[in-house]
């Protein structure tokens, strides 16, 4: 178990519904506090130069085929791709897919480069953004909600995203669009079943992902197993509505908490 003295909390064009103030009074409620730094490329203050270095990095991250994991980013970037992911506004495009910890390494050396003296084991760093990054598992890339580590990162994205639909919400959809209906009456339908961008349940949820962040700096556990906890790896929409927004700690993680609080 480790003793973290700051949760640092940045972010990277996120959800517009993310309220950083009823986030930190999300976790003030559970006795933590966090240091909110804003936009992390404000914060760090970084010259034009690097802004674009830094997104030609990006670039190198985009998942061209969800079925080849990325191993090295050594190919060659165009300006195309430049211009795809500079930084200012690069959420808007919630379908495009980034290897999750190709970017999770080039946030931590961002990091380590300015501020090396808070890149320690006493240090939580946590990036919410709106980039909907994947994973490369079982023969295909699969989209994420979390990554926990150095920084953890939490995507708004993958929170709309990763999570599954109702399965009856996919037959329906199949049948739309093979009579050309239009597809927002299917999601009018299911108002409220799932989680949508900019939705005001957001900030709840991301919530808790913070709190997986910690149980996992602190002891290094993954997901709980218990699918009644808030800390339980939602598949499904409805799964992350009913724990995530709205779900309680079981005892075990509860005492978890605790613990990480009477360290801190």
């Amino acid at each position: 178990m480790g003793l973290i003295n700051k949760i640092i909390v940045y972010t990277d064009y996120p959800s517009n519904s993310l309220s950083i103030d009823q986030l930190k009074s999300n976790l003030n409620n559970l006795g933590f506090s966090i240091i909110s730094r804003g936009n992390i490329y404000d914060f760090l203050d970084l010259d034009e130069y690097e802004l674009i270095n830094i997104s030609s990095k990006f670039s190198q991250t985009l998942i061209p085929d969800i079925s080849e994991e990325i191993t090295n980013l050594s190919n060659p970037i165009n300006e195309a791709s430049k211009q795809h992911v500079l930084l200012k506004g690069s959420n808007k495009d919630h379908k495009t897919l980034y290897d999750g910890f190709w970017l999770q390494r080039i946030f931590h050396n961002i990091l380590f480069n300015r501020i090396p003296e808070e890149c320690t084991d006493q240090h939580l760093h946590i990036i919410i953004t709106g980039r909907l990054f994947c994973t490369y598992e079982v023969k295909r890339y699969h989209a994420r909600v979390v990554l926990t580590g150095c920084p953890a990162l939490i995507s708004t994205s993958g929170i709309v995203e990763a999570p599954a639909r109702p399965r009856e919400f996919y037959l329906l959809k199949a049948g739309f669009l093979q009579s050309g209906k239009d597809l927002e009456e299917l999601d009018e339908i299911y108002e409220g079943k799932f989680i949508k961008y900019d939705d005001e349940r957001i900030t709840d949820i991301v919530s808790s992902y913070i709190f997986q962040s910690i149980l996992y700096k602190f002891s290094g556990t993954g997901f709980c197993e218990d699918d009644s906890c808030c800390q339980y790896n939602s598949h499904w929409q409805e799964e992350v509505i009913r724990l995530q927004q709205k779900g309680k700690f079981c005892s075990n993680c509860k005492s978890m908490l605790d613990s990480i609080r009477n360290l801190t």
